[in-house]
């Protein structure tokens, strides 16, 4: 499996966060089938750092056709909340 993103986890009071240019290139990177995604219910961007709430994350049965390029959207199907 490859790494497209990740976030790290903060001491200020969020749950996750990351800069926003530290996302790994998603160039010539496949998605993986199924993926982990942060289901936020608050987001909120200082600078050039995201960060936000964790209070679910779902696993993602990825649609083909992904564009690697920044904007465009990726799309799946939700099929399961991690508990």
């Amino acid at each position: 499996m490859s790494v497209i993103g990740q976030c790290r986890q903060h001491g200020d009071g969020s749950d996750w966060g990351d800069a926003v240019d530290a996302t790994v290139k998603a160039q010539g990177v496949d998605l993986p089938s199924y993926m982990a995604v942060i289901v936020a219910t608050k987001v909120t961007q200082e600078g050039s750092l995201i960060k936000g709430d964790l209070p679910r994350m779902v696993i993602v049965k990825t649609d083909s056709g992904y564009d690697a390029n920044p904007g465009h959207a990726g799309t799946g199907v939700v099929i399961t909340a991690v508990h």
